[in-house]
């Protein structure tokens, strides 16, 4: 088997980046992170043995995430933000230059690039060498229309220049998407998020997510244990549905079920593992496109059961068959309550939902099978049923925000012309958005 020399970077996306390359050089490939542990959560410690750059590189993403994560105000603050967000864009020019005749194969995640507009991307291709783009994260490739991230720090009500950042950003990611798609070898995407593609990806379902397997040790699996220990783990609670998770629970409380309700923010990653240990399920949130999320994924490897809301799963599971579509307990949102009860009173499905989750992610997303999937489109050997088509999708409520907000947004947004959906090839699509508002 050839030895590739391999980059991966510039960014982690809860741990997804450092195990991959973790199970890359377990078979023998020399690989160079970058990101991996400049993480504010401490996926992979800080390695003296990184190259030096790589070691810079990291220790500024770790305190500019922590620049971006205060809510300072002050003058100091700001200059020293920019401060660090110029040593940082000026770090991955150097990490580029002495990345680039080391490397033959670049795989470069959540849309990230060494250079500002990804004028690093059309030079990597002059150069043959082979690159990989993953932008099946989340809000790298989703319409910002209906990306809970930025609707949620809208005003109310919503002003023209909320509407212009709105705008602005869904040109922003278009563009992104269309100069990955033009660039990159291989586009590795997810049904509910690549609207913006107009050219076959790979299905993110296919490959995987890449989690270290967990020892099952210790784990709380005693139905007799009269508190149910619940827990939440968001990474942004506006985002995953946080209040309307603590009013299911505050309600089911008061219905009298025991329940110890553990909430995690902005806590290090071991943190995160110890509670897993202890639950019995966890809640992931309230508005996903994705039915096993990174901390569902990490739930799984404990064989705790997840409830996952969301409003995209009848149309997702059409396009991903059964033996890849991963177990949770999917629900909608107005569901939250109800669903989370059922795992609280019915033990037996709760304890299979959550082996059936375990063996899941052993048998299909074992991070070295993610491994042996990456290298296989290293290689070009894939299966042709790993492509999607992008005219396929559908879905139009998005990630992170509920059906009302954006109800609130999108007419307003539409006003301006069909085009800022940016939705121009795909017809069909762009009707589907129109009649959505209008129905509504």
């Amino acid at each position: 088997m050839k030895s590739f020399r391999i980059f991966i970077g510039v960014v982690e996306i809860a741990g997804y980046y450092g195990n991959l390359a973790f199970a890359l050089r377990e078979q023998g490939h020399l690989v160079t992170v970058a990101g991996a542990s400049g993480h504010v959560f401490e996926y992979e410690g800080q390695h003296s043995s990184n190259p030096f750059i790589i070691r810079i590189y990291d220790a500024l993403l770790k305190a500019l995430a922590l620049k971006q994560l205060s809510t300072s105000k002050s003058i100091n603050h700001l200059v020293r933000k920019k401060l660090l967000e110029f040593l940082t864009s000026l770090t991955r020019v150097v990490l580029f230059l002495w990345a680039l005749p080391k490397h033959e194969v670049f795989i470069l995640g959540f849309g990230s690039s060494f250079l500002p507009k990804g004028f690093d991307l059309p030079i990597l291709k002059l150069l043959n060498k082979r690159l990989i783009c993953n932008i099946a994260h989340g809000s790298e490739a989703r319409p910002p229309y209906i990306n809970g991230g930025p609707l949620e720090s809208l005003n109310d009500p919503i002003t023209k220049g909320d509407l212009h950042t709105i705008k602005r950003a869904t040109k922003i990611i278009k563009i992104r998407c269309s100069k990955i798609e033009k660039y990159a070898d291989i586009v590795v995407g997810a049904p509910l998020t690549s609207h913006f593609l107009e050219k076959p990806f790979i299905n993110i379902f296919h490959l995987g997510l890449t989690f270290k397997s967990q020892s099952a040790s210790n784990i709380n699996n005693n139905a007799l244990i009269k508190n149910i220990r619940i827990l939440h783990c968001p990474s942004n609670p506006a985002v995953k549905g946080t209040s309307l998770i603590r009013n299911a629970i505050a309600s089911l409380k008061d219905k009298g079920y025991p329940i110890e309700f553990i909430e995690l923010i902005g806590k290090p990653n071991t943190t995160v593992l110890k509670e897993l240990r202890l639950c019995d399920f966890v809640v992931d949130q309230a508005y996903s496109d994705f039915p096993l999320p990174g901390f569902a994924t990490e739930a799984a490897w404990f064989a705790k059961p997840s409830v996952v809301g969301g409003y995209g799963w009848p149309f997702l599971k059409k396009l991903i068959p059964n033996n890849i579509f991963p177990p949770s307990h999917l629900c909608h949102p107005a569901q939250l309550e109800e669903s989370i009860e059922k795992l609280i009173v019915d033990i037996p499905y709760r304890q299979d939902l959550g082996n059936k989750a375990q063996i899941f992610v052993k048998e299909n997303w074992s991070l070295q099978k993610t491994a042996d999937r990456y290298l296989q489109l290293i290689n070009g050997d894939f299966p042709r049923n790993w492509w999607a088509i992008p005219c396929q999708i559908n879905y139009l409520q998005g990630c992170g925000v509920s059906e009302k907000k954006l109800l609130k947004v999108l007419p307003q947004l539409l006003q301006e012309g069909k085009d800022v959906l940016q939705l121009k090839d795909k017809p069909s699509l762009e009707k589907a958005f129109i009649d959505f508002c209008i129905s509504k």
